[in-house]
């Protein structure tokens, strides 16, 4: 489990009174500092890095308390000092010269942290279509891709987590708008905070000829099929079984790699 592997402070940033930009700066650092990368960096480059972000933000938004330095330069060390002891950057040195790069397991939070940011977890055309083309791979040839089903199946779970946060954003927001006097202010805030941020980001198309839902009979179609034919049934099923050694398999090695790191 990925977080018994975690370090005990690696939430501490993000629960501090600088939360806001030490989020920012480690989406920032995964995206655009250490992106596709294949080596670490130097530690004087990543500090760079951190000081040239920092200066988009006043000092009230990166201190945690009166200790963090004003001077620009002690601040970035600081800052680079509070990521590396929260366990989210790991400092070595490759022939005398200091560098820096995501601690691996840090690295998989980030990654789906930086997933939700961009909204792709949003995108309703999205996932229903990864549904259907998952279900017509599997029953095109469901000897050799019995995988798509699962894939199929963890998509629809997704989807469902999805729609359920939705409801509990809608059932949030309803109280918020409930007490807010102002009329105004209410429709803004039931547009800015709830359909833009927790909607979907294709919602423009939910009346259109290209609503992603147009998918769904397709879905049903697909799987209806499947589940009147014994032999593709059948096969199905002896793919799954030929697959499932292969993938325990797969995964009793990678937890092992992950354990003796």
């Amino acid at each position: 489990m990925l977080f018994t592997h975690l370090a005990d402070d690696l939430f501490r940033p993000l629960a501090s009174p600088s939360r806001a930009f030490n989020a920012a700066l480690l989406l920032h650092l995964h995206a655009r500092v250490f992106g596709d990368a294949a080596e670490p960096l130097r530690k004087s480059e990543l500090l760079a890095a951190i000081g040239d972000f920092s200066a988009g933000w006043s000092q009230a938004e990166i201190a945690d308390d009166e200790a963090t330095p004003v001077d620009p330069i002690e601040r970035r060390s600081a800052v680079f000092r509070r990521l590396i002891e929260a366990g989210w950057l790991v400092e070595r040195r490759e022939r005398y010269v200091p560098v820096v790069d995501f601690d691996p397991d840090a690295r998989l939070l980030i990654e789906e942290l930086a997933r939700i940011e961009r909204g792709e977890t949003r995108s309703y055309g999205g996932a229903v279509l990864e549904v259907l083309s998952a279900l017509e791979s599997a029953i095109a040839s469901p000897a050799d891709r019995s995988e798509a089903l699962r894939n199929a199946a963890k998509a629809s779970r997704t989807f469902l987590g999805h729609l359920r946060g939705l409801a509990g954003a809608m059932r949030k927001l309803e109280e918020r708008i409930l007490r807010e006097p102002d009329l105004s202010a209410a429709f803004r805030l039931y547009f800015e905070e709830f359909v833009e941020r927790h909607l979907v980001s294709d919602y423009r198309t939910l009346h259109t000829r290209f609503n992603p839902f147009r998918f769904r009979s397709g879905i049903v179609r697909e799987a209806g099929r499947a589940l009147r034919d014994p032999l593709t049934l059948r096969a199905l099923a002896d793919g799954n079984l030929r697959e499932g050694p292969r993938r325990r398999h797969h995964g009793s090695r990678a937890d092992g790699a992950h354990r003796s790191r």
